[in-house]
């Protein structure tokens, strides 16, 4: 895969983004940082609003009235 988690790890396993050649290696690079975070959170939507907010990030899955997502909000 072109833009594999591979584009933003560096070979010292820190963030980078000098291997990113275009939006497509980034598009996909994030997919799989989401896979992760997604598997990491055992799927509940409700954990990784969580700690969004208390990292202070956008909550990613907010409903527009403002309530966060429930802990039965999973992917599939």
């Amino acid at each position: 895969m072109a833009g594999s988690l591979n584009h933003v790890v560096g070979e010292d396993g820190r963030f980078t983004m000098d291997c990113l050649d275009n939006l497509g290696d980034a598009h996909e690079a994030l997919e799989e940082c989401f896979a992760i975070i997604h598997d990491l959170a055992e799927g509940d939507m409700a954990r990784i609003s969580a700690v969004c907010r208390r990292r202070n990030f956008p909550d990613p899955f907010k409903s527009e009235y403002g309530e966060p997502a429930k802990p039965a909000m999973r992917l599939s």
